[in-house]
């Protein structure tokens, strides 16, 4: 699913301001497209020229959420789902996106060096 690319044209931390949007689906859902809403922008502080965070959930799957964290540093782009095998409670959200934030990060540094 190419959520992310949704992130990319918008501005730091929010995916072009959109409530909802329609992504592409991976093969195997019949009308190959994927309706998601809300979407949320998330606050999280990265050391990066450019980055993005937002969460949201599937429509259809009330109470399932998932979250997308994306950063750049010169040469480096590092890209954290941190729901990826299981949706998140809308209370967890934050917990796990600043988890991610750390990992992010920490890569960042490294490549920096």
């Amino acid at each position: 699913m190419a959520v992310t690319d949704y992130a990319r044209r918008g501005t730091s931390g929010t995916p072009c301001g959109a409530k909802s949007f329609r992504a592409q689906s991976p093969a195997g859902r019949p009308d190959g497209a994927l309706a998601l809403a809300p979407v949320k922008p998330l606050d999280v502080k990265l050391d990066a020229e450019s980055s993005y965070t937002f969460s949201y959930q599937i429509a259809g799957e009330p109470g399932h959420w998932y979250a997308r964290l994306g950063a750049r540093r010169r040469q480096c782009s590092v890209e954290v789902s941190p729901a990826k095998w299981r949706p998140l409670g809308e209370n967890d959200v934050q917990a796990a996106v600043d988890a991610a934030a750390v990992i992010i990060q920490q890569v960042l540094e490294r490549a920096g060096r």
